[in-house]
């Protein structure tokens, strides 16, 4: 008979009759038999055949590190107790305990990461529902004047900028999300000061709030990418999503790519509207002015453009030209009629 002698803080040791180290396949049988298992129940557990405890136990074989390391965890006791030097290999056991180590601490930053990132997401939802809540309330509530707030609602610009922070938070590139709603603040707040100052001060009232905006949120986005690639470049890489560092680093370029064309595209209509702006704007001075000179000579009202009244610098199919041709009207006939 085997003696099975407990000690609460080292596990199970196991002697022969007198005090000499058993095999393993005699502590397999001991710990199976006092536990009141069978073969097969313990073949089953292991997903392994009964024929293989069977050879455990009589000594034919001897079970392999991982299978060990299942049979300690099944009986409840220290898997050094199931073993001895001559059995396996000591440094065997030690690469092993070192990789288990390293899976437990590695599956443990992964879930510390994935909490930060559904913190990150959360945070920056609480942030864009709350700017949603304070501007709905001052435009809307409180009346005040909005120059930019509704076109940003209306254009989807606000949800975009909303999205693309989420998206960074996932990718475990929390300071993107945060610099495009700092751009996306910063430019409501500008944009609403630009919008009241050139509706104020043009002749045909243009809002152009909407560029600060586009210029704001390009600006901080594009800080933000480049803040989050020196992280990339000089930071330990860690895997949040079940995802290669190849496939992460492509969806982040492909992410960086869509708003480096959002800002040009922004750049490029704030061009061509500023460009309008300012034909429409000479346009409707010219028409004024010949209005006036028409109604002063006696002559009958006649708003009809003429190429011959368009600045040469105005190329045909240009946005000045467009603004040109299509305020010359509107302001031939305030100046007709005297009024502006």
């Amino acid at each position: 008979m085997l003696n099975l002698n407990r000690q609460e803080k080292t596990g199970c040791y196991f002697y022969g009759k007198e005090g000499s180290r058993v095999t393993i396949g005699e502590k397999i049988k001991a710990l199976r038999t006092e536990r009141r298992m069978s073969q097969d129940a313990v073949a089953s557990a292991l997903s392994v055949t009964r024929q293989a405890v069977a050879k455990w136990e009589s000594n034919q074989s001897v079970p392999s590190t991982t299978n060990t390391i299942k049979l300690a965890e099944l009986f409840q006791v220290q898997f050094q107790d199931l073993l001895s030097q001559e059995e396996i290999p000591i440094a065997e056991i030690q690469r092993y305990i070192v990789k288990v180590a390293q899976a437990e601490e590695k599956k443990k930053e992964k879930q510390d990461v994935i909490k930060l990132i559904v913190v990150s997401a959360m945070k920056i939802s609480a942030c864009y529902l709350m700017l949603f809540m304070l501007c709905w309330s001052i435009f809307h509530l409180l009346g005040v004047a909005d120059y930019i707030w509704s076109w940003t609602i209306s254009h989807y610009i606000l949800q975009i900028s909303f999205l693309y922070s989420l998206i960074g938070c996932l990718l475990y590139r929390e300071k993107l999300g945060y610099y495009t709603f700092a751009g996306t603040v910063v430019g409501l707040i500008l944009g609403n000061i630009v919008g009241s100052i050139t509706t104020k001060s043009t002749v045909l009232h243009f809002n152009n709030g909407w560029i600060a905006l586009l210029i704001c949120i390009g600006i901080f986005s594009l800080c933000g990418i480049v803040v989050s690639f020196v992280k990339i470049e000089t930071s330990k890489e860690i895997n949040p999503l079940a995802c290669s560092k190849k496939t992460r680093r492509i969806v982040f370029g492909i992410l960086s790519f869509c708003m480096i064309l959002f800002f040009a595209l922004g750049i490029s209509a704030s061009s061509h509207r500023l460009a309008f702006q300012r034909g429409a704007s000479a346009g409707y001075n010219a028409g004024f002015e010949q209005g006036l000179a028409d109604k002063g000579n006696g002559l009958p009202s006649d708003s009809s453009m003429k190429s011959a009244n368009t600045p040469d610098s105005y190329q045909f199919g240009t946005s000045a030209y467009s603004g040109y041709m299509i305020y010359w009207p509107t302001g031939y006939q305030d100046g007709y009629n005297e009024r502006r």
